[in-house]
């Protein structure tokens, strides 16, 4: 008798977003999040709940009638989105009656998630556009490209930084492979990398380092933990250190 095994089921990756709720009474702010998440199986993103207190990194707000009629969009370079929950009908986007409905809910989070994700595209795509208009990046988001020394710490301002650089002086990556394998925005990315392309850091990663400039050679001066000058072999654990330490 044959068996078959059943097909390997297709993972399908989807972007995971944050959102926090204002001005909800208590009641209705449980309701709303207690939605959320029951739909979190079925909503094409992931939606995952953040405290007010970090309104300028979220993804969506949602506010209630009398909060969003005062709101004033703040400046910043990712797109962020509104959803509004009132107890007025309205037949408007971006607008939600209660009692809310749980089929409503989702098809609203999609929409949401799905304007997020292009307008953030178009954002970047428009800002690397603009860069290699002015000069600013010599590579194109399929060319890879590799650290030949380690930047100044002036250059590694945040943990993301720090992890993008660590992945570089090891590898040539893309663009894209960058964004992905950091999970970060790929303006934020390409912010990065022209900063060290005017430091003279990268190289074409299908070409070779100069001679006297090693990637895996980090100094005193410069390494984030301080550490001496070392050989190649031993550069090479002490790189296997930190990506141990970023979780890399």
């Amino acid at each position: 008798m044959s068996v078959f095994a059943p097909p390997a089921a297709t993972v399908v990756s989807r972007s995971n977003f944050s959102f926090s709720v204002e001005g909800l009474a208590p009641r209705e702010e449980l309701l709303f999040k207690s939605l959320v998440r029951l739909l979190g199986h079925c909503t094409h993103h992931g939606w995952f709940y953040t405290p007010e207190r970090s309104a300028e990194q979220l993804d969506l707000r949602v506010l209630s009638e009398p909060v969003a009629a005062r709101l004033t969009p703040a400046p910043g370079p990712l797109f962020q989105a509104v959803l509004t929950v009132g107890v007025v009908e309205r037949n408007e986007r971006g607008y939600l009656t209660f009692p809310l409905h749980a089929n409503v809910l989702e098809a609203e989070l999609n929409r949401l998630g799905s304007l997020i994700e292009a307008t953030r595209s178009a954002a970047a795509a428009a800002a690397a556009s603009a860069a290699n208009a002015a000069g600013l990046l010599f590579i194109t988001s399929g060319q890879p490209f590799k650290l030949i020394g380690w930047p100044k710490a002036a250059l590694l301002g945040s943990p993301a930084r720090l992890r993008m650089a660590t992945l570089l002086v090891s590898r040539a990556l893309t663009l894209a492979e960058l964004a992905k394998k950091t999970n970060q925005q790929p303006a934020q990315c390409i912010a990065f990398v022209d900063d060290l392309r005017r430091a003279n850091l990268l190289t074409d990663g299908a070409q070779t380092p100069p001679a006297n400039v090693s990637p895996r050679t980090v100094t005193s001066a410069t390494h984030p933990f301080g550490a001496p000058e070392q050989p190649k072999t031993a550069s090479k654990s002490l790189l296997s250190r930190i990506r141990h330490r970023l979780g890399l």
